[in-house]
């Protein structure tokens, strides 16, 4: 999941919403391709991460079964999503259609949110049901967004000058009420037992990769990380980008509060906001392929993929 929000971040910086994703195969915990947002660029209200990160394991799929609806689940079946901002109506019902394996994500999404938040379109009747896990990272997805919010685009007829651009010691809101999204068996399937004591009843705790143990995002991102991800070039568009993106890891990381071995967020550290940081011309996402792009090993990256 971190991953996912440094890919984020990136977008962020490229004037894009800071929603990205990864998708892992669960057979081989190799990551088959990222996404993120690309609608500001595009002027294309569809080109969300999932959709993007889909296009590009869709161009891998032989291209006779990209019509085979049964093929392309296949295909799917065996593959985790980690996306920062729970999929939207549109996401979850696209993900649905391919057969996703399974969804992990960062922060609930109180608006459109497609997996149980608004609706519940990954558990509902039609096609095979997919699971879905949220909380994961999910204060540090929801920091991604507020700087994004606080920025003022200058591109609109008449920008709107934002009035609270302050996000130093700005509560969050509670964490998901797992009970209206996972059944406890659901639950201690996926987080294990001891998370389900802690956290199943508890809104006031986050998820930690270590139970008991607190983190500092740079605890589960390292720049080694990120130069394993192919793709990561095409974001940079230049051969030797380590001193950039050591850069922007740096950046990155001040942009969020530290958790404590309670699970709270301690807000005694200075973050950084994102109109301290400059930005950079948007970068252009792979094309989209041509063929359909249809409307627990893997555990162990749950928390640091």
């Amino acid at each position: 999941m971190a991953i996912a929000l440094f890919i984020g971040y990136r977008a962020m910086i490229n004037n894009e919403t800071p929603v990205a994703c990864i998708l892992v195969s669960r057979r081989t915990n190799e990551i088959l391709s990222i996404g993120y947002n690309d609608t500001n660029r595009s002027l294309n209200g569809t080109r969300h991460a999932e959709f993007i990160a889909i296009d590009k394991v869709m161009s891998k799929i032989p291209e006779q079964d990209r019509s085979n609806l049964s093929k392309i689940q296949a295909w799917f079946g065996d593959v985790i999503l980690y996306v920062t901002v729970e999929p939207c109506i549109m996401c979850a019902s696209a993900l649905k259609q391919i057969g996703i394996g399974y969804v992990v994500y960062g922060c609930g999404n109180d608006r459109f949110g497609g997996n149980g938040t608004i609706l519940n379109i990954h558990q509902d009747k039609i096609n095979r049901p997919y699971q879905s896990y949220g909380g994961v990272l999910r204060t540090e997805a929801v920091q991604l967004l507020r700087n994004f919010y606080i920025q003022e685009n200058d591109s609109a007829p008449n920008p709107k000058i934002k009035k609270n651009k302050e996000l130093e010691n700005k509560e969050y809101p509670p964490n998901l009420d797992f009970k209206g999204y996972l059944s406890p068996e659901e639950f201690v399937e996926f987080f294990g037992e001891e998370r389900y004591s802690a956290l199943y009843n508890n809104r006031d705790r986050e998820i930690t990769p270590l139970i008991n143990r607190g983190y500092k995002l740079k605890d589960v991102l390292t720049i080694e990380d990120l130069l394993e991800i192919t793709e990561l070039k095409e974001m940079y568009q230049k051969k030797d980008f380590r001193d950039e993106l050591e850069d922007d890891l740096q950046n990155f990381y001040g942009l969020f509060y530290d958790i404590n071995d309670e699970g709270k967020v301690e807000f005694n550290k200075i973050i950084t906001q994102i109109d301290q940081i400059g930005q950079t011309e948007p970068v252009n996402q792979v094309d989209q392929v041509d063929g359909p792009t249809t409307d627990l090993e893997c555990k162990k990256r749950k928390l640091n993929s």
